[in-house]
């Protein structure tokens, strides 16, 4: 999430290369739509250090406040009005007794009424504005993260806190199911959570048992409308994503569960790298019959666009389902903020 590389081009030019191959096939186009506003918190560090300081404002936690629903209500009705089909929103927990300003907060996982409420009206509004999927991400930090770090990955993660995790997740879902209506849901239940073969074994193994254990129960009570996203690392050898892929799978098969999607953050620029990524998604989903989700990319990156098209165009069993951005500043302009909604797909919108 929120990758290191980052890349910002003319809006146009991402989607006047994407666009036409993926409208063709049906492919939803999305964006990751987490905060209402942006703003700068220190002009003079971003100038001598040469790095943003960008600070958003969250939507979920400030639901409540008539002001910021009224402007989520207008950016989502232009998104949508724009041409983009999906959304993707992550609703963080925080295991606190304390009010967060970017997290719903609880000790047990339980999800608060005043919370609950506040999911409730964000997700009727993403459905009101006319967008025909979401995925929601409930996502976690601290020791409930799974690769929670001290040293090394994994290895401050409390297995005490799986219920806890999944209680959430439940919780979340029944409310995003609910208030959707006749919008699909689908629920990453482990953000960026799919291993690698490279971690500590006592961390894939807590993974292993982790992963069987929320998908098992999240596929028993509302069936395969779930995911567990694999990111790929800044600066990662091209077969990362097979790697990760490829173990998440094996460690799902050990416990008889096939996932009905899966799903790739690639911020790369490399054109080979996104292609041999694509490669491995295809094959991967192929054999189990799942479909493909690029769920984070690199906002308007032209580069990106023209090697995800071109791929497209080449595969015409393709097995794609939804491409999403994550919008992000210009990082060629010194202290550039991240971009404010209303977020622009361009050209895709008179396409579709």
């Amino acid at each position: 999430m929120r990758s290191l590389v980052r890349w910002v081009l003319p809006v146009l030019v991402f989607f006047a290369l994407v666009g036409p191959a993926a409208a063709a096939r049906g492919v939803e186009i999305g964006i990751n739509y987490n905060w209402w506003k942006f703003g700068l918190t220190s002009l003079h560090e971003c100038r001598v250090e040469k790095q943003p300081r960008s600070a958003g404002s969250w939507i979920l936690p400030a639901y409540q406040r008539p002001a910021v629903r009224a402007t989520v209500r207008e950016q989502l009705r232009a998104m949508r009005g724009a041409g983009f089909t999906a959304m993707r929103i992550i609703v963080f927990y925080g295991h606190s007794s304390e009010a967060d300003a970017s997290a719903f907060t609880s000790m047990t996982g339980n999800v608060s009424s005043g919370d609950t409420d506040k999911l409730r009206a964000f997700v009727g509004d993403i459905a009101a504005a006319g967008f025909r999927s979401l995925e929601v991400v409930p996502d976690f930090g601290a020791e409930n993260w799974l690769y929670c770090r001290h040293r090394r990955w994994g290895d401050c993660f409390d297995t005490a806190r799986t219920d806890e995790n999944w209680r959430f997740i439940a919780q979340i879902t029944q409310t995003a199911m609910a208030a959707a209506g006749a919008v699909p849901v689908r629920v990453d239940i482990a953000n960026e959570a799919a291993p690698d073969p490279r971690m500590p074994a006592r961390t894939l193994a807590h993974a292993k048992t982790y992963l069987q254990t929320i998908a098992g129960r999240f596929d028993a009570r509302f069936g395969p409308r779930w995911v567990i996203s694999a990111a790929r690392s800044a600066a990662s050898p091209a077969t990362e994503t097979q790697d990760r892929i490829d173990l998440l799978v094996a460690d799902l098969a050990a416990a008889h569960i096939t996932p009905t999607y899966l799903e790739l953050h690639d911020y790369s620029l490399d054109g080979n790298d996104m292609k041999m990524s694509l490669d491995t998604m295809q094959a991967i989903a192929e054999r189990i019959g799942a479909h493909v989700i690029l769920g984070e990319l690199a906002y308007h990156s032209a580069v990106q666009a023209s090697a995800i098209s071109g791929w497209i165009e080449r595969h015409p069993a393709s097995r794609i389902v939804e491409l999403a951005q994550w919008p992000e500043y210009d990082p060629t302009r010194v202290c550039a903020v991240d971009p404010t909604p209303p977020y622009t797909p361009g050209a895709l919108g008179r396409i579709i």
